[in-house]
C-alpha cells in the first residue's frame, strides 16, 4: 500500500490515499466498485467507481500495527540478549591472560 495524489474524476479535486485498484491486489475486503463497468455514455465516468470503506481499513492497519509491534517487542528482547552476552564476553576476554 503507498499513499498517492489523486485527482477525483467526477469533480477533479484533487485528494491523498490510496488507490482502490492498489490496495484490492493487498487487502480486497475494503475495496468496493466495479473497475471493468463501462463508462456512462454521457458523463464519461464510470458507473461504479472503485472506493475505499475507510473504516474497514482502519481495522486493517491496527491490525498490522499490532503484528508489527509484537515482532519489534521480540527484536528488542533479542538484541538485549544480545548485548548482554557480548558484555560476559567481553568481560572474560579481559580477564585472559595475554598469549
Amino acid at each position: 500500500m503507498k499513499p498517492r495524489k489523486y485527482t477525483l474524476l467526477q469533480d477533479d479535486t484533487i485528494h491523498i490515499g490510496f488507490i482502490a485498484q492498489e490496495l484490492k491486489q493487498v487487502c480486497p475486503i475494503p475495496v468496493s466498485g466495479d473497475p471493468n463497468s463501462p463508462l456512462h455514455p454521457e458523463t464519461g465516468l464510470p458507473p461504479d467507481p472503485m472506493g475505499i470503506d475507510l473504516s474497514s481499513l482502519t481495522s486493517v492497519l491496527c491490525k498490522a500495527i499490532q503484528e508489527q509491534n509484537a515482532v519489534i517487542t521480540a527484536l528488542q528482547t533479542q538484541m538485549q540478549d544480545a548485548i548482554a552476552r557480548i558484555g560476559i564476553l567481553e568481560r572474560k576476554t579481559k580477564l585472559m591472560p595475554a598469549l
